[in-house]
């Protein structure tokens, strides 16, 4: 399967992965056929990339990392609580409702632990912007898991980690929606009120026996900065928690590869790059490493060209060597077309380099 643009989308081709709206229901099916209308329904949704089959290359086999019941009971939890949250106006929330989000963390570390292999995030989650925060959560709490696994976390401390995680931006549920959803840059007094989600979201989880002081701190020091440019304490370096700090990795990526009303998204090798870009200033260096070592810049469906004027799509992502995925070849300039494709493991070939990422099949393949 390969990724393609929604703008290059063309009616007739097949869906490879299915698409899920902001609540966990199914918008798209997987296996189905596109048509101008669903392809307009694509861009109405923003959603900018999907994946598309394609008899050239074998799907990957891999299960995503979290199974599709557990990623849709985790968007419908957390849009009952941030529901929940904003009619509070600032009071405690039910513990009932918190139960609810803990066991929704237990299902996700379930999925986590159920893997005999290494994990890498080796796809792209494919989303519009619409229920941005509910998708946002989940998927920082999986990729925070992720992080505290290379880091070698015990069980506690993942689960502290992976609740934070998903309670991050609770605060935000205090802001007005207009300013939230706002299809441009904010203004001073719109933004200094957006500064304010990490004390709303600390005081919010004030009191609850359910939310560790270690998982309640990440909602309030997710946006510090390792130089001290963060908000709301100034903090720097290790005055910063250690879950705050990873939360911190994991929730930048994913909102730079996340399409917003005001923006369009960045490519996963981007954000990637800006968060290695980060390391020392923004971000600790021992978490942005580990990043480097689980987060794969190149996500399965990506085409490459490579220093030795091959073009190839990245079929397969090794979990020892998430920047070496295996690509199968299908244009080199001297030859023309290589049918069938020719695979080739980079994390086999040292000695060639990815020179250019591209976002679509080139048009001379």
């Amino acid at each position: 399967m390969r990724l393609v643009r929604t703008e290059a989308l063309e009616a007739g081709m097949l869906l490879a992965l299915p698409i899920l709206s902001s609540t966990g229901a199914l918008l798209l099916r997987e296996d189905l056929v596109l048509t101008e209308r669903t392809i307009a329904l694509l861009k109405k949704q923003a959603v900018p990339f999907v994946y598309i089959r394609d008899r050239r290359f074998p799907d990957a086999a891999e299960e995503p990392l979290l199974h599709p019941e557990t990623f849709q009971r985790a968007l419908k939890e957390l849009q009952d609580l941030f529901a929940t949250a904003t009619a509070a106006r600032g009071n405690h929330l039910p513990p009932e409702r918190m139960e609810r989000i803990q066991s929704v963390l237990r299902d996700i570390l379930e999925d986590v632990f159920d893997r005999s292999d290494r994990l890498v995030l080796r796809f792209l989650a494919i989303r519009g912007h619409d229920g941005y925060i509910f998708t946002h959560s989940a998927l920082v709490a999986t990729t925070s898991l992720l992080l505290g696994q290379e880091l070698s976390f015990s069980y506690a401390q993942l689960y502290n980690l992976g609740l934070g995680a998903l309670l991050h931006d609770l605060g935000m549920a205090a802001i007005p929606s207009e300013i939230v959803d706002k299809k441009g840059p904010l203004d001073r007094e719109e933004r200094s009120l957006v500064n304010l989600h990490p004390r709303g979201g600390w005081d919010l989880l004030a009191g609850h026996d359910l939310v560790w002081p270690t998982a309640r701190i990440v909602a309030l020091q997710h946006h510090e900065r390792w130089d001290g440019s963060g908000y709301p304490g100034g903090l720097r370096g290790e005055e910063i928690h250690l879950l705050s700090r990873i939360v911190a990795v994991a929730d930048v990526y994913d909102a730079l590869v996340s399409p917003r009303p005001y923006r369009p998204c960045r490519t996963p090798w981007e954000a990637h790059a800006l968060i290695l870009e980060g390391s020392g200033s923004l971000f600790d260096p021992r978490v942005v490493e580990a990043f480097f070592r689980v987060v794969a810049p190149y996500p399965v469906g990506t085409w490459l060209r490579l220093s030795t004027g091959h073009v190839g799509l990245v079929t397969a992502i090794p979990a020892e060597a998430p920047h070496r995925p295996r690509l199968s070849l299908t244009f080199h300039p001297e030859v023309g077309k290589l049918t069938p494709p020719m695979v080739m493991p980079l994390a086999a070939c040292e000695e060639i380099r990815i020179t250019e990422a591209l976002e679509e099949e080139p048009n001379a393949v």
